[in-house]
């Protein structure tokens, strides 16, 4: 089973949309949905649109980079963060893990 939620984040007037999905391993008996809460997995993307991004996420002693070239169009997944900072061009944004999605 999946929920997907919608993430966005405006910019200096432009929006950085994206998904994040969570999948529920489950099992069905007599109709009932049974969800194994322990092993929920999630996945955050944001969606490349030909400009330029930079996105860097900080964990509390670790931090990663990706880094998308201009005139690239498609989906990035990203990977886990407490706090995403998200250069596009030449502005940053900057928004918390639990509030980029809703």
């Amino acid at each position: 089973m999946t929920d997907t939620r919608s993430c966005s984040l405006e910019i200096d007037g432009k929006e950085l949309t994206g998904t994040r999905e969570y999948s529920y391993p489950f099992t069905e008996i007599l109709g009932f949905r049974l969800i194994d809460t322990k092993h929920i997995e999630e996945t955050t993307k944001v969606d490349i649109r030909g400009e330029s991004l930079r996105v860097v996420g900080l964990n509390n002693t670790e931090w990663w980079t990706v880094k998308v070239g201009m005139g690239e169009k498609g989906i990035q997944q990203l990977k886990p963060a407490h706090t995403y900072t998200f250069v596009l061009g030449d502005k940053v944004g900057v928004v918390p893990y639990r509030t980029f999605c809703k």
